[in-house]
């Protein structure tokens, strides 16, 4: 993990040089962080597999109360709509769809991590969260609107894109995040002023932390890749960084950089997003977090 070198700054201020992370102790932070329940590390194996069936994901959350309760309450919240109560886990699983079950897997146990505050990063408590439940939302609401189909990973990736600010956090000091913040003024995106001044990236430190909870490759590499368009065909990447930036866009992650907050043109191309979807999009976006935020106390 090496840095660009000196960051330049305002003129007749003095570069600003980087201190970069030892790559080791990252490692070290990213693995200890707190695993996530043995049946939900079972459901992700399952679904990293294209040939996963629908009864072996029923199987695996069947044995488990907790979870069953939790997506037989999604199911039946009026977040998804109206329709008869549904009462078993296969008819719940074909309401929210097997691609998003597995983000409502992890939403429970990583609620409590990712609402703690991020001081690091200067977000209070509860905004970490908000903005990843925004963005996984906005990715849902996406499918409809767009000319092609979100993947079915790209809603579990968007919730976890910015995973690696929670470990992060823990070695950004005042000074650094001075540092990291004038990199930004100079028109450098998070992205690149955290690799400008660290040598890493939070994308890539998320990354390593999804590597540990055995969750699928796709959404590994979206973790990886967040922050940047600049990554091929793959619909996914694309479909998470749209979900970054419709949940700035509705303010759930205060100081994101103005150019963290436009739509990238060629993005818009590849997916087939209309200018004239963004504003009902931000509105159904609003909407559709209070419900879930209500669902989640």
């Amino acid at each position: 993990m090496r840095g660009r070198g000196p960051v330049k700054t305002d003129e007749g201020r003095a570069d600003v040089a980087g201190e970069m992370l030892d790559h080791a102790i990252v490692i070290k932070a990213a693995s200890a962080i707190e695993p996530v329940p043995p049946t939900v590390s079972w459901l992700a194996a399952a679904m990293g597999r294209e040939d996963y069936s629908l009864r072996e994901i029923e199987q695996v959350i069947a044995y488990d109360p907790v979870l069953t309760g939790r997506i037989l309450r999604i199911a039946n919240s009026a977040a998804l709509g109206t329709g008869a109560p549904i009462g078993n886990v296969r008819a719940a699983i074909m309401k929210i769809g097997a691609g998003r079950v597995l983000s409502y897997a992890l939403s429970g146990p990583l609620g409590k991590q990712l609402q703690r505050p991020v001081a690091g990063y200067g977000l209070g408590q509860g905004v970490l969260w908000r903005h990843l439940v925004a963005s996984a939302l906005a990715v849902e609401l996406l499918d409809g609107a767009t000319r092609v189909r979100p993947p079915a990973e790209a809603f579990t990736a968007a919730l976890l894109h910015d995973l690696g600010q929670v470990v992060m956090a823990q070695f950004l000091d005042p000074k650094l995040m001075h540092l990291i913040e004038i990199a930004k003024e100079e028109g450098l995106s998070s992205r690149e002023a955290e690799v400008a001044i660290l040598g890493v990236h939070q994308g890539e430190v998320g990354a390593l932390v999804a590597q540990e909870w055995r969750l699928p490759d796709p959404i590994v590499r979206a973790i990886a890749y967040a922050g940047t368009t600049e990554n091929g065909a793959d619909p996914l990447y694309d479909f998470v960084h749209l979900g970054h930036v419709f949940a700035g866009r509705i303010g759930e992650y205060p100081g994101m950089p103005a150019c963290e907050l436009e739509i990238p043109p060629e993005v818009a191309e590849r997916v087939g997003l209309r200018d004239e979807a963004v504003e009902p999009l931000l509105e159904k976006i609003e909407e559709r977090l209070g419900e879930v935020l209500r669902l989640y106390g």
